[in-house]
C-alpha cells in the first residue's frame, strides 16, 4: 500500500451536497484532501473510456487516469490522521467497493444519499444549467438506457444512479457497518452543525467551527434566459481558464464565473407526472433501504 494512500472517501451520491461536506471536511486541522475533488481514479478499474455523450471528452479528461498521477494529489500530506478524497461515482459502480478495502483496508467511508426522485431532477438540470443537457427530462429518462448503450458517462444515468441500495449494502458489508458513515441530504440541509459533529464522532477526530457554511456549492437550475445559456455552454472559460492561468487566480475566475451564472437559473418544479413514475421507480428500493440503513425514509415517497 502506498504511504500516501487515502484512508476516508466520500463516495456519493451525486447531487448529495458531497461538494459541500469536502468543502467543510477540508478545514479539519486533520483531513488532508486531494488537491483535486473527484479524481475518479478507481472508476478507471471498472468504466470504460472513451465517453460519448455530449462534453464528456472534457469529463474523460479530468479523470485521473495512472497510479502515479493519483498518488501525487496527496504529495502535500504532512501526516494528519486521515488522508483523503471524494469522488461520487465510486458509490455507482458495482465492485469498487472492493477494490477500495483492496488499496485500504482499514478506510473510513462517507455516504450521502438524498431523496433519488429529488436527485434524478437535480442532476438533469444541472446538466442543463452547464450546456451539457438538451432534452426535456422526460425525454432524457426514457433515453437513459440508450445512452448507457451508447456508453455516456455516468452522470446522464438520472434513474440508475439512484438505486442505491444494492450498492450501499456493498460498501456495508465489505467495510462493515462501523466503518461506514451514512448522512442524509436532508439532515446535512436542516442541521449541518450536527450533522458534522456526527462526522467527526464517526472520525474519532475533535470538532472545530466551519467558516462560510451559507456558500452554495455546485448549484442547480436552467437558465433564465439566452445570454445564460450561451455563458453556460460549454464552459469554455472555466477550462481555458484551468490550461492558461495560474491556478490560484484560475480558481478565483472560476468562482466568480459561476456566480455570475448560479444567479441567472431559475429553479424549476420537477411535473407530478414525472414525480409519480419516479415513485414508482424507486419505491421498492427505497423500502429496502431504509430498513437496511436503518433510517425512516417514508418522506422520500411522499
Amino acid at each position: 500500500m502506498n504511504k500516501n494512500t487515502p484512508n476516508l472517501f466520500i463516495v456519493g451520491a451525486q447531487k448529495s451536497a458531497t461538494t459541500s461536506l469536502y468543502n467543510y471536511l477540508k478545514e479539519h486541522p486533520n483531513i488532508f484532501f486531494s488537491s483535486e475533488k473527484e479524481p475518479n481514479y478507481f472508476t478507471t478499474f471498472f468504466d470504460t473510456f472513451p465517453h460519448n455523450g455530449p462534453y464528456d471528452k472534457r469529463y474523460d479528461k479530468n479523470v485521473i487516469g495512472s497510479a502515479e498521477e493519483y498518488y501525487k494529489l496527496f504529495s502535500n500530506y504532512s501526516g494528519q490522521k486521515y488522508i483523503a478524497e471524494s469522488s461520487v461515482h465510486y458509490l455507482y459502480f458495482n465492485g469498487l467497493a472492493y477494490k477500495l478495502k483492496e488499496e485500504s483496508p482499514d478506510a473510513k467511508i462517507i455516504i450521502s444519499l438524498r431523496n433519488p426522485i429529488e436527485r434524478a431532477y437535480s442532476a438533469y438540470t444541472y446538466y442543463v444549467s452547464r450546456g451539457r443537457e438538451s432534452e426535456s427530462f422526460r425525454e432524457a429518462i426514457q433515453n437513459e438506457n440508450h445512452r448507457m448503450l451508447n456508453n455516456y458517462e455516468v452522470g446522464w444515468y438520472y434513474i440508475a444512479q439512484g438505486l442505491y441500495y444494492q450498492k450501499v449494502k456493498d460498501y456495508l458489508e465489505v467495510f462493515g457497518r462501523e466503518n461506514v458513515h451514512i448522512v442524509l441530504f436532508d439532515e446535512i440541509k436542516d442541521d449541518l452543525e450536527g450533522t458534522l459533529k456526527n462526522i467527526y464522532k464517526f472520525l474519532e477526530v475533535d470538532p472545530v467551527t466551519i467558516n462560510n457554511t451559507e456558500k452554495k456549492y455546485n448549484v442547480s437550475g436552467t437558465p433564465k434566459n439566452k445570454i445564460t445559456k450561451v455563458i453556460a455552454s460549454p464552459l469554455k472559460a472555466k477550462s481555458l481558464a484551468k490550461k492558461y492561468l495560474p491556478t490560484p487566480m484560475a480558481n478565483k475566475l472560476k468562482d466568480y464565473y459561476f456566480k455570475i451564472l448560479e444567479k441567472n437559473l431559475a429553479k424549476t418544479e420537477l411535473s407530478v407526472s414525472d414525480k409519480e413514475y419516479l415513485k414508482s421507480v424507486y419505491e421498492t428500493d427505497i423500502k429496502k433501504l431504509s430498513v437496511l440503513i436503518e433510517k425512516d425514509l417514508n418522506h422520500w415517497l411522499e
